[in-house]
C-alpha cells in the first residue's frame, strides 16, 4: 500500500435509512420486494448489487448519497444504504420523513487518516491527536453533535 494510515476514528458500517412508504422495516429480511437507492459507484452499491439477490431487492443506482437519501424522503425508494453517519444526519436533517433502521451491515471497515508512506512523523502526530481526542471524549462530542 502506498499509504500510512492512522488508527481508525469512526466505524464506517452502513445503515438503512427508510422513509414514509417503508412500513414495518427493521432488518435486512424486510427488504424483500423493495427498492433500495444507493450512490453509484461506492462499497454500498457493491453490496446491494452483491446482496441483493439473497434479500430479493431492487438496487436504485443514483449520483450520491444525497440524490439516493432524496429518493427515500420522496417516497420513490423505500430505503437508502449508506454509511451511518450519513444516514444519522439525513435522520436528524428530514425529521419525519426519515428513520434509522435497525439493520445494520458491518464489515469491519473503519474511517482513518491516510498519509503519505514517508510521512511517517505527520501520521504518528495525526495519531496522537485522535488518541487525545478520543480519551478527552472530544470525538465522541462531535458524533454525537453531528450526527445524534
Amino acid at each position: 500500500r502506498p499509504f500510512a494510515f492512522t488508527e481508525g476514528y469512526l466505524d464506517a458500517h452502513a445503515h438503512l435509512v427508510a422513509g414514509p412508504r417503508a412500513g414495518a422495516l427493521r432488518a435486512l429480511a424486510d427488504l424483500k420486494g423493495r427498492t433500495v437507492a444507493v450512490a453509484r459507484g461506492t462499497t454500498y452499491e457493491q453490496w446491494a448489487h452483491a446482496n441483493g439477490p439473497r434479500y430479493a431487492f431492487r438496487v436504485e443506482a443514483v449520483s450520491d448519497d444525497a440524490a439516493a437519501i432524496a429518493l427515500v424522503t420522496a417516497g420513490r425508494a423505500d430505503a437508502a444504504l449508506t454509511a451511518h453517519t450519513a444516514v444519522a444526519y439525513a435522520v436528524m436533517r428530514h425529521a419525519g420523513k426519515a428513520r434509522l433502521v435497525a439493520a445494520k451491515v458491518d464489515e469491519g471497515r473503519v474511517f482513518a487518516l491516510a498519509f503519505r508512506k514517508t510521512d511517517t512523523a505527520l501520521r504518528d502526530a495525526a495519531d496522537e491527536a485522535l488518541e487525545c481526542l478520543k480519551q478527552d471524549g472530544t470525538l465522541a462530542r462531535l458524533h454525537e453533535k453531528w450526527f445524534g
